[in-house]
């Protein structure tokens, strides 16, 4: 593939023609049978695999066919590691697809749905590096492609300009796919106007370890080097030159997971650099708001990743709104499809289009109770939660412990010693007394 420099582009406007407004909100005007579809490889700013060569980032987009007449949209973007595992990769020139319900609702309406493939995944150039620093840049030359701010080439080489874009970006995922908007989201990058972190990671260090201790479903499985092996993971099944299958990728790969054990589970700076929480405030820079939403009983991205990430938010009063679910690891498709895609549609017309539509004038929080319903709050956490001091109760070897707000008369002690064991197993029959919990 040949590799020119790209032209810089004029800034785009905010606003875009063309689009059908009813009650406030975009219409399905545009024929998606008729979206023209492309492949589009952005040069990164960096060289991850030592190759001489900036990395490519694979993109695919779909957009009106109204944009090749001068019409211009905002984006709707997905970055991801596991194109390639999920589903192979296509011939270098053709798109994969688009998968999910984002490109069929949206692009009618006078979006753009743009996907990423991660750096050193699938199609794209380079190494991945589980939460490093190339991980955010991959997914930041994107939405600066989109803003004119970075080169793009077609498949053939020629140059590839984002003239149909007004720049306007909001990132979604869930999981790994939602935690690069966290990444990208924490560089302060003009034009990245929200993101929708879903199940999202927002420090590594406490996704593979807690307080110098590793947590026991990763040492279990992954012999402590969980970067290492993710790295390997989502590199699989790469077909073009350069792919991680080559030895530099493979010494990439294995040093990640180097420095992962010579830190022994203490937060050393292979950490700190996959560790988004210190730049929060370069969100508030950019203006960019956050939707987030998590399920309570997330044993995979634990539920102190959106809280920590949403103390920061709060405490800077920056825009943002959240679900809280008492759900898993999982999509608000899976549990609220109609209500997620009506929110979601209102949202993207607030912050992509600037419709003055009222969704930021309604409760912040939507909230799951025990019993599945659900309710609204003006903020969370809620204005009239206050702190509660929990004490231990007594345990038997009959009976499990208790935990009440009450303190008990006399100077109870609970003692027990730690048994590595699944989360699962830990966790499971709370009611039954364990001698490892």
């Amino acid at each position: 593939m040949a590799i020119v420099s790209a032209p810089a582009v004029a800034s785009a406007e905010v606003k875009a023609p063309g689009i059908v407004l009813e009650n406030g909100l975009t219409q399905p005007v545009f024929s998606y049978d008729e979206a023209i579809q492309e492949v589009v490889y952005v040069e990164a700013p960096m060289d991850s695999d030592a190759d001489g060569r900036r990395d490519l980032i694979e993109v695919d987009v779909i957009r009106p066919a109204e944009t090749e007449a001068g019409m211009r949209v905002p984006s709707i973007m997905e970055a991801s590691p596991y194109y390639g595992r999920d589903a192979g990769d296509p011939l270098p020139d053709q798109t994969r697809g688009f998968p999910g319900w984002w490109d069929e609702y949206f692009v009618p309406r006078g979006y753009a749905i743009v996907q990423v493939e991660m750096q050193g995944t699938s199609r794209s150039f380079g190494c991945p590096t589980t939460g490093g620093h190339e991980d955010t840049i991959s997914a930041k030359a994107v939405v600066d492609w989109l803003n004119g701010r970075a080169p793009g080439f077609h498949p053939d080489g020629s140059v590839a300009v984002a003239d149909w874009s007004t720049g306007n970006v909001g990132m979604q995922g869930v999981s790994y796919v939602g935690t690069l908007p966290n990444a990208v989201a924490t560089q302060g990058v003009p034009g990245l106007r929200t993101v929708v972190p879903i199940s999202a990671i927002s420090s590594w260090y406490r996704y593979v370890n807690d307080q110098g201790v590793a947590w026991s479903t990763w040492s279990e499985n992954v012999d402590f080097r969980y970067t290492e092996y993710l790295a390997d993971y989502v590199s699989v099944g790469r077909t073009l030159p350069g792919s991680a299958s080559a030895p530099a990728c493979e010494s990439v790969i294995t040093g990640i997971g180097d420095a992962e054990e010579a830190s022994d589970s203490d937060f050393t700076p292979f950490w700190q650099e996959r560790n988004y929480l210190p730049d929060a405030n370069n969100i508030k820079k950019a203006g960019t708001s956050v939707f987030m939403v998590h399920g309570l009983t997330d044993f995979n991205v634990k539920t102190m990743h959106f809280a920590d990430l949403w103390h920061e938010i709060e405490k800077r009063n920056m825009p943002r709104k959240i679900w809280i679910h008492r759900g898993a690891h999982v999509n608000p498709t899976s549990f609220r499809p109609a209500e997620w895609q009506a929110v979601m549609h209102r949202w993207m017309d607030y912050w992509l289009y600037d419709i003055p539509n009222g969704v930021m004038d309604e409760p912040m929080a939507d909230i799951q109770r025990p019993d599945g319903s659900w309710e609204t709050h003006s903020t969370w956490p809620d204005a009239t939660a206050k702190n509660v001091d929990l004490h231990f109760g007594t345990a038997t070897a009959d009976a499990a412990g208790t935990l009440s707000p009450h303190k008990p008369g006399g100077n109870p002690t609970q003692s027990f010693v730690d048994q590595r064991e699944s989360q699962a197993i830990k966790v499971g029959d709370a009611e039954q007394a364990k001698p490892g919990r």
